[in-house]
């Protein structure tokens, strides 16, 4: 919650959340609360900071969330009475930490940091959000709905999702402190027994395993058009879970061969169904290791399986 013009010492921040008065100040220019204009500036400001992401907050008009993969606007919900705003910026960032320390993705933080704000506001003075009027209000408006029965039983829910340049970053400090980093890939489609023996024995033998995940669009045109079965967000919370997983990116591509160049990982690690010189990218770790295959598992194998209990119902 930036308090000068001076945003040099948040570099590489994970997050600032100014007000539009805040946005104006280190921008030196005036801007009006316009969504164009915001991300326009919030773009530059990203870039100029290297900070992963920028949470504008904007008064009647919600809030918005900018980041390298876009943007994202949350509009006010119910146009509350306002009778002191003081607080509200404080809470919108505290609900937004909390939650996404919890495992909460960040656009539903925001969502849910936004009722709580709208809440601040409606009070006199400085008000303390709890956690029950919160939920609930929350359960009214249909906010990040899937995840309530979670939070209330205080369950663990990890989003190990992180950015090509967050992973940059982890990397270039794990090698200076000479911890061994591990890298592997693949669709994760559905995950089966085969999958959990590979990230297990890749979890075992790094200080830090990293998963890359192919997208949507890059599994549909390396399987074809009737995958993925699960989408990518889906296949990211359930990798998520696996305690042998630290990090996961997502890549474009068909092969990870650029984003490898990128992180530069001591080791590679890949099915059986591989040969050490056929794995795209291996020039940019120190090693490839090639983990035989668990027999009797296979994506396409269970998805074959399915077919034909499909037709014999048929």
């Amino acid at each position: 919650d930036p308090k000068n013009n001076d945003w040099s010492h948040y570099q590489g921040a994970f997050l600032i959340s100014p007000n539009i008065k805040e946005l104006i100040a280190v921008a030196g220019s005036e801007i009006n609360n316009e969504d164009e204009e915001i991300v326009t500036q919030g773009k530059a400001l990203l870039e100029k900071y290297n900070v992963d992401n920028l949470l504008v907050t904007r008064s009647e008009k919600g809030a918005t969330l900018i980041n390298g993969r876009g943007f994202f606007h949350e509009r006010v919900i119910n146009k509350a009475e306002v009778f002191d705003v003081s607080g509200a910026g404080d809470t919108m960032i505290a609900v937004v930490t909390a939650f996404y320390i919890a495992g909460v993705p960040l656009v539903d933080c925001i969502s849910v940091a936004n009722i709580a704000s709208q809440i601040v506001i409606e009070k006199i003075g400085t008000y303390a959000v709890n956690s029950k009027l919160l939920l609930d209000t929350s359960k009214k408006y249909k906010t990040f709905g899937n995840y309530q029965d979670d939070i209330k039983l205080n369950k663990s829910l990890v989003n190990k999702l992180i950015s090509w340049d967050k992973a940059e970053k982890i990397c270039d400090k794990l090698r200076k402190e000479g911890k061994k980093i591990v890298f592997t890939n693949g669709c994760f489609d559905i995950l089966h027994s085969g999958h959990i023996d590979l990230l297990t024995r890749a979890g075992e033998i790094g200080a830090c395993l990293i998963v890359a995940v192919n997208s949507d669009e890059s599994v549909k045109r390396i399987k074809g058009p009737k995958r993925p079965i699960n989408p990518c967000q889906a296949r990211v919370k359930i990798l998520s879970a696996l305690e042998c997983v630290d990090h996961i990116v997502t890549f474009e591509e068909e092969t990870p061969e650029k984003l490898l160049s990128i992180l530069r990982p001591d080791l590679i690690v890949k099915g059986g169904d591989y040969k050490k010189e056929d794995v795209l990218g291996s020039e940019y770790a120190k090693e490839v290791l090639i983990v035989p295959l668990t027999k009797g598992f296979s994506t396409t194998g269970i998805i074959n399986k399915i077919g034909c209990a499909d037709d014999r119902k048929q």
